[in-house]
């Protein structure tokens, strides 16, 4: 996009996965696995990836983005 690289996500998670409250990274998460997964330690990794890759994230289950006609840029 023109506001650079645009993730949407292809797992179950909300904007708080990718951005955790100061307690959680407190903890050295600066993520937090979806519940769902075979191998948290990759989930984590994974996440880490697309969280440094992405410009713009676009989680999968946002609510945030429920109420809105079009995602801004």
């Amino acid at each position: 996009t023109n506001g650079g690289k645009a993730i949407i996500t292809g797992f179950c998670c909300i904007m708080e996965n990718f951005n955790p409250p100061p307690a959680i990274r407190g903890m050295d998460m600066e993520v937090i696995p979806t519940g769902t997964h075979v191998n948290v330690y990759e989930a984590y990794n994974i996440m880490m990836e697309i969280k440094e890759m992405a410009d713009i994230l676009l989680p999968l289950h946002e609510p945030g983005f429920a109420s809105v006609d079009t995602i801004p840029a």
